[in-house]
């Protein structure tokens, strides 16, 4: 957050390709599920490209804001996948 002044976030359906694009190469990973109304910080969604959306936090997450946790495990094939809703 202190080299951009925000926390990137994604929408549910946002999350794989987000995971794939940047994190494809990366160890265990944690998905968590925040309630915007429970946050004390503002989130303003922001277009990246031309057409594309992602909401941004601009501060810190409340802990009482993350709702949810889980992994975010890999098929047999190394793909990610949604955790149950």
């Amino acid at each position: 957050m202190a080299d951009e002044g925000f926390i990137h976030a994604a929408r549910r359906g946002q999350v794989l390709g987000v995971a794939e694009a940047f994190y494809a190469d990366a160890g265990p990973l944690l998905l968590l599920s925040v309630d915007p109304s429970r946050l004390s910080s503002p989130v303003r969604d922001d277009e990246v490209a031309p057409g594309i959306v992602f909401p941004h936090i601009y501060g810190p997450i409340d802990l009482d804001a993350v709702v949810g946790v889980a992994p975010l495990e890999r098929d047999a094939d190394g793909r990610f996948v949604m955790p149950p809703a």
